[in-house]
C-alpha cells in the first residue's frame, strides 16, 4: 500500500544481520531498497522483507558475485542437456545461479498478449532462479558454459539472466525508444513490415519473433533492476536468412548496446560480447557479409565490445535440432568467458578476435598485418589454410599462406600473379580455416574472417571440401538436416583413403588403390545426396566453373609401370559430359610416369571435348555454369598393382566470357571410326566457313 514502510535484513547462515535497508512505498505501493552488498564470495545469505514490521517474503541461498545478461535466438536458447559435453559436466557448482525466463512469458495471463509499454515485473511463474546443483537441463547451454568458465577464472559466484527466443530478429529485442532514436533504422524496420506504432498496437498483429519490442517489453525490461556486469549475445541467423541490407544489423547491435546500457544504469557503455554465426547454408545470402558486421561493430568501440569467432567449432548436431544448431556449445561459452575476462575484468589485453590492421602488396605476395593477436599467430596444422586471392577480375581462388611474424601473414598463389585483394574464411563453408591468436602458449581464438578490397560484384571463393584432398571425409553443408560429416569422395573399381604423410601440398592427399583385375578406374567428389527418391545437391558445392579457365591437380604414380589419366569427365547433366584438354597436348589424356614423384596436370576449361570427342567441336567453360559433378578417370596395365595419389585441386580465374564453340580438323588424333567421321566433318565445316567469311 502507498506510504507503507518496508525494510529488509541481510543475514548470514547463523542468522546474524549483515546489513539492512529501509524505505517507504510510493502511491502505487511500489518500492525499491538499496544497501551495500557483502563482498562477493562463496557464502550463502538470507534476505527477509518486512512491511510495516511484518515479515512477508524471505529469499534463501542468495549469493553475491558477478551477474551477466545472456540473450539471443535458438543457438543461445539451445538447452544444456542437448549440448555435446553435457554428460562430462555432471559435477556442477552450487555457486552458479541462473534466472530462467519463460520463452513465451505471459501478459494478462496469456502468451499471445503483448504490452505496448515496457513492463516493470514478470507475471507469476514466468521466471525463476536455479542453482548449478538443481535440475538445469533446460537452461541455455552457452550460458552454463560461460558462467562455469567465468567462475573458474574469477574464483567468484557467477549468475546469468537468460531471456531468449529461437528464430527471433534483433528488432524484437529493442525498445520503441531505441528504434525510433535512429530514423534510418526505423524506416528500414517499417520497410520490412516489422514496425507497429503505439496507435496501431494490437496483440493480434504482434509476432513473438519479429515485431519490434515484442521480446523487449515482456522479457528484458522487467530485469532492469539487476546490476549486471555486461551482456553476451548469440543471434543473427534470422537476419541472414532474410538477407537484410548491409549495415542495418550493425546499427541494430549499436542500438541494442546503447539502450540496454541505459536500461541497466551503466554510466559508460555496457560491455557487450557477441559471437559470429556458425557456418550453414543460409540460402542465396552471403553469411560472410553478415558476419563481417559483427567485426565492424566491434571495431567501432573496442573498449566496450568484443567478438568471438566460432567457424572452427565442430558442426555436429542432434537430429531433432537440425544442422543450423551445432551441438558443441562449450567452446562458445568458454570463448565468451575469455573475452569477458579481458574486456571487463582486465585480466589480459587480448579479448576479441584478431582483425586486419594493414595490408601490403609486394609483387605477387600479399601481406596482411593483424591486431589483437595476443602472444602471436599460429596455424592449427602443418600449413595455414582458408585463404584466397583475387586479381583485378574480382574472382577469388584458393591461395597459400604462411605466418611470417608475430602478427603478419604472407598470402600467395601461382594462379594469381598480380593480387589486389585477399580474403580469409570469408565464405559460408569456412570450417577449413585454421589461424589463431595465442595467449600463454595456447590457442586463444580463431582470427576474424576478412576480405580486403572486395567489391559487391566480386566472386567469393567457396572452397569445396574435396579440393585440398586432406581427408576422405568432411562436412557437407546444405539446407535443413543435410549438414553431415560424410565421404568427400566416391570410387569406381578402386578403393580410396587419406594419407596425411604423403601430401603434395597442405596436410594430406587421397590415395587410390585400383582393383587388381580392373584396367579402368575412377574417383569423383561427392556433390549430391538423395532426399527420398529425389537427387539434391549440396548448396555450397562448387558447381559453377564458368569463371575459371584452368583446373590443376597434382598426381603421383607409385606403381611399377606408367599409368594413364584417361580423362576428366565433367558432367553438365545426367548423360552429357565434357573432357578438357590436359597439359596443352591437344588430347584429353596424359601419362603419369612410375617415378613416385608429383606431377601437375593442367586441364584447359576453354578447350572442352563433348563426350570426350577430340576430333569434333571444341567448347569453352561457358558450358560449365552448372555442373552435376566430375570424374577423374585412370587406366593402368592389368598387371600393375601400384597406387595413384591425388592432391591439391586448384582453379585459375578468368573474367572473360570464354571462346565460343569451334571446329578443328584433327584427323591424326582419331582413335575410332566415330572420331574419324567427326574429324572429316570438322575439316569440311572449317573449309566451308572460310569460303563464306572471305
Amino acid at each position: 500500500a502507498g506510504g507503507a514502510e518496508f525494510f529488509c535484513e541481510v543475514k548470514d547462515t547463523r542468522g546474524g544481520v549483515i546489513t539492512k535497508a529501509k524505505t517507504v512505498a510510493n502511491k502505487k505501493g511500489g518500492f525499491s531498497l538499496s544497501f551495500k552488498a557483502p563482498e562477493g564470495g562463496y557464502k550463502n545469505y538470507t534476505i527477509d522483507f518486512y512491511e510495516n514490521g511484518k515479515l512477508f517474503r524471505t529469499l534463501k541461498d542468495v549469493a553475491f558475485g558477478e551477474l551477466w545478461l545472456a540473450s539471443g535466438q535458438s543457438n543461445m536458447q539451445y538447452s544444456f542437456s542437448m549440448s555435446e559435453t553435457y554428460a562430462q559436466n555432471s559435477e556442477r557448482s552450487e555457486w552458479l545461479r541462473f534466472l530462467y525466463v519463460d520463452v513465451f512469458a505471459t501478459y494478462n495471463g496469456a502468451q499471445n498478449e503483448f504490452p505496448d509499454e515496457p513492463q516493470q515485473n514478470f507475471e507469476n511463474g514466468c521466471c525463476y532462479w536455479l542453482k548449478g546443483t538443481d535440475n538445469i537441463d533446460a537452461i541455455s547451454a552457452v550460458s552454463f558454459f560461460f558462467a562455469q568458465e567465468l567462475q573458474k577464472k574469477l574464483d567468484m559466484p557467477v549468475g546469468v539472466l537468460m531471456p531468449n527466443l529461437g528464430g527471433s530478429l534483433l528488432v524484437s529485442w529493442l525498445s520503441r525508444q531505441a528504434v525510433e532514436s535512429d530514423s534510418a533504422y526505423a524506416d528500414y524496420v517499417k520497410k520490412q513490415g516489422l514496425y507497429l506504432s503505439s496507435d496501431e498496437w494490437d496483440s493480434s498483429k504482434v509476432d513473438w519473433f519479429s515485431t519490434m519490442t515484442a521480446n523487449y517489453n515482456k522479457k528484458v525490461a522487467p530485469l532492469q533492476s539487476f546490476n549486471i556486469a555486461g551482456m553476451i549475445w548469440y543471434q543473427g541467423e534470422s537476419e541472414v536468412m532474410m538477407n537484410w541490407e548491409r549495415g542495418y544489423y550493425k546499427k541494430g547491435l549499436e542500438l541494442l548496446q546503447s539502450s540496454y546500457g541505459e536500461l541497466f544504469g551503466f554510466k559508460g557503455k555496457m560491455p557487450f560480447i557477441a559471437t559470429q554465426v556458425a557456418p550453414f547454408a543460409y540460402g542465396d545470402c552471403k553469411l560472410s557479409l553478415h558476419n563481417n558486421e559483427f567485426i565492424e561493430f566491434a571495431q567501432g568501440d573496442p573498449s566496450s565490445r568484443a567478438i568471438t569467432t566460432i567457424y572452427d567449432i565442430d558442426l555436429g548436431f542432434t537430429e531433432d535440432m537440425g544442422g543450423i544448431h551445432p551441438w558443441a556449445k562449450q567452446p562458445v561459452g568458454e570463448r565468451m568467458a575469455a573475452s569477458a575476462e579481458g574486456l571487463v575484468y582486465g585480466r589480459n589485453d587480448c579479448f576479441t578476435a584478431a582483425t586486419v590492421e594493414s595490408t601490403e602488396i609486394s609483387g605477387s605476395d600479399f601481406y596482411v598485418t593483424l591486431k589483437n593477436v595476443g602472444d602471436g599467430l599460429v596455424a592449427d596444422g602443418k600449413t595455414a589454410r582458408g585463404f584466397s586471392l583475387a586479381d583485378e577480375s574480382g574472382i577469388f581462388v584458393q591461395a597459400d599462406a604462411e605466418i611470417v611474424g608475430k602478427n603478419k601473414i604472407r598470402i600467395y598463389s601461382d594462379e594469381v600473379k598480380s593480387p589486389v585483394s585477399a580474403a580469409y574464411a570469408f565464405a559460408q563453408n569456412n570450417t577449413d580455416a585454421n589461424v589463431y591468436s595465442t595467449l600463454g602458449g595456447e590457442k586463444f581464438m580463431p582470427i576474424a574472417p576478412f576480405a580486403t578490397n572486395m567489391s559487391d560484384s566480386a566472386i567469393q571463393w567457396e572452397e569445396p571440401s574435396w579440393a585440398r584432398c586432406d581427408s576422405d571425409k568432411g562436412w557437407h553443408i546444405s539446407g535443413g538436416s543435410d549438414t553431415v560429416f560424410a565421404d568427400l569422395w566416391s570410387a569406381k573399381k578402386c578403393e580410396i583413403s587419406a594419407d596425411e604423410n604423403a601430401q603434395s601440398e597442405g596436410n594430406g592427399c587421397i590415395v587410390i588403390a585400383p582393383e587388381k583385375s580392373k584396367k579402368n578406374f575412377s574417383v569423383s567428389p561427392v556433390l549430391s545426396f538423395k532426399d527420398g527418391t529425389k537427387k539434391e545437391y549440396y548448396d555450397l558445392a562448387l558447381r559453377d566453373w564458368s569463371n575459371y579457365s584452368t583446373l590443376t591437380v597434382m598426381v603421383k604414380n607409385d606403381g611399377q609401370k606408367d599409368m594413364e589419366v584417361s580423362r576428366l569427365k565433367i558432367y553438365t547433366n545426367a548423360v552429357t559430359w565434357f573432357a578438357p584438354e590436359v597439359n596443352a597436348c591437344g588430347e584429353e589424356k596424359a601419362v603419369i610416369p612410375a617415378d613416385g614423384q608429383w606431377h601437375k596436370l593442367t586441364f584447359d576449361l576453354d578447350r572442352l571435348y563433348l563426350n570426350g570427342n577430340e576430333c569434333g567441336a571444341i567448347y569453352s567453360r561457358r558450358k560449365l555454369s552448372e555442373i552435376n559433378g566430375f570424374e577423374l578417370c585412370f587406366k593402368k596395365d592389368s598387371g600393375d598393382e601400384g597406387k595413384i595419389s591425388i592432391d591439391d585441386f586448384r582453379f585459375t580465374a578468368d573474367s572473360t566470357e570464354g571462346s565460343r564453340g569451334k571446329f578443328e580438323p584433327c584427323v591424326d588424333r582419331a582413335d575410332n571410326p566415330w572420331e574419324f567421321f567427326c574429324s572429316l566433318f570438322s575439316t569440311l565445316f572449317s573449309f566451308i566457313a572460310k569460303i563464306f567469311t572471305k
